[in-house]
């Protein structure tokens, strides 16, 4: 089986901290993290913290020679508590303006775009990177193809390019 290998490719998984995985034709991305200032700091207003992060995203891109990025898209999982608790306190909503953003700043730099979700659901055409895995299975089998343990948020990043290729 021929093993589709990603190029010139990155893959996100958005948030208040992005992970973001640059792949150049192997298996060991470049890997980073978007990490926005402690609000305590230097960011409170929310348009500030979500600027500040569409400045980071846009400077890392151009400085890479990006064709396509894909992105993890917003889903709510109805009969996930965590999930259901993120709604009600906002924390949804900022994820949906970080990710509208960042497709926004693809598509003005003239890159393809391509949203993936973790449970996916091919009746709304939405394309599944990681069906049930938990994070310990995501690590083992990321381990596994390149045996590399990666952080919080670059894991799933990582996650999504291995599920691109189809070997996750």
């Amino acid at each position: 089986m021929q093993v589709k290998v990603l190029n010139n490719t990155i893959t996100v998984d958005p948030g208040w901290n992005t992970g973001m995985a640059y792949w150049i034709g192997d298996y060991t991305p470049l890997v980073f993290v978007i990490k926005e200032p402690p609000k305590r700091k230097k960011i409170k207003l929310e348009p500030t913290r979500l600027a500040y992060m569409f400045t980071e995203f846009k400077s890392f891109l151009m400085s890479k020679k990006v064709k396509l990025c894909v992105i993890e898209g917003v889903e709510l999982w109805a009969g996930n508590v965590r999930s259901m608790t993120s709604a009600s306190r906002g924390d949804l909503f900022a994820l949906a303006y970080i990710v509208g953003g960042y497709l926004s700043i693809c598509q003005q730099l003239g890159i393809r775009t391509k949203l993936v979700y973790p449970r996916g659901n091919k009746a709304k055409e939405k394309i599944r990177w990681k069906g049930q895995l938990d994070n310990e299975a995501l690590d083992e089998r990321i381990m596994m193809i390149n045996g590399v343990t990666y952080k919080e948020h670059v894991r799933e990043a990582v996650g999504i390019g291995f599920s691109i290729m189809g070997i996750l």
